[in-house]
């Protein structure tokens, strides 16, 4: 199978809450292409859905390290600390979330000078 169609095949197990099935088809994916983007991203929420945040938060970094300029990415990533009770990273990955809304860019907001 390819990619797609294990992602495909997670969105459908996905959408049926089969959440076990689908980490297995989007680990597969990403098996296949470490670099795609909505299989990771994918995971993360199925993996929350799990109840497996651990391994939501690990997807989600990894979706944020391809795409740093993705709002749901970080929204996402908010939502899988804000899960464990880390307040700090969540409220963080929010903020980040709303300075993308505004049209800023994440990427850059490391490469600016402290005053």
């Amino acid at each position: 199978m390819t990619k797609e169609e294990h992602y495909d095949q997670g969105m459908a197990e996905f959408a049926m809450a089969e959440y076990d099935n689908a980490i297995e088809c989007y680990r597969k994916a990403v098996e296949i292409d470490p670099s795609y983007f909505d299989a990771w991203h994918a995971l993360g929420m199925a993996c929350l859905r799990a109840n497996k945040i651990p391994e939501a938060i690990e997807a989600g970094k990894r979706a944020i390290e391809i795409s740093p300029n993705d709002m749901l990415a970080h929204t996402s990533l908010s939502m899988y600390y804000l899960r464990v009770g880390d307040k700090a990273m969540a409220e963080k990955e929010k903020g980040l979330a709303a300075v993308l809304s505004w049209g800023g860019k994440v990427d850059q907001l490391k490469d600016e000078p402290k005053s």
